[in-house]
Formats: C-alpha cells, structure tokens, sequence
C-alpha cells in the first residue's frame, strides 16, 4: 500500500518483466526521478515501458527532462 493507495507489483504489468521491475526497484533507492529521461537512464527501462507507467499514472506528473525551460520559471497568469 503506497500512499493509502493499493499498489501491485511492477512486474504484474503487461510487457514489464521481472527483470526491469527490479532495476526500477533499486533505482528508486537513489532517490526520487527527476525526470522521464532521469528514470530511463537510471532504470534502463525501455522507452514504450515508461510511456506505460505515465499511462497508467505511475510516472505521471514528470517532465520530459530535466532541462528546465524559461518559460517554467515565469508566474502563473501573467
């Protein structure tokens, strides 16, 4: 259970093998993802298995890289 939330394991995802599902588990023990390209690198998950996990909201909510554009960094509703 993470987060009130229950959660299965990584490699019950169709098309995520035992393999990558232990590499994302001991990535995570270097700290959280910065970014898509952040967890790929660290996980050497596939490209179409990341874009799974955002699909299915595991990943959601990270940016593309950990580039940061000006524009991130101007106010809201200017």
């Amino acid at each position: 259970i993470v987060d009130g939330k229950l959660m299965p394991s990584l490699n019950k995802i169709d098309g995520l093998g035992d393999n990558v599902a232990a590499q994302i588990v001991d990535a995570c023990k270097d700290g959280p993802f910065l970014s898509l390209d952040n967890f790929r690198e660290r996980t050497k998950c596939p490209k179409g298995i990341a874009d799974k996990l955002v699909q299915l909201g595991i990943l959601a909510g990270l940016p593309e890289s950990n580039q940061l554009s000006i524009f991130d960094m101007l106010p809201t509703g200017t």
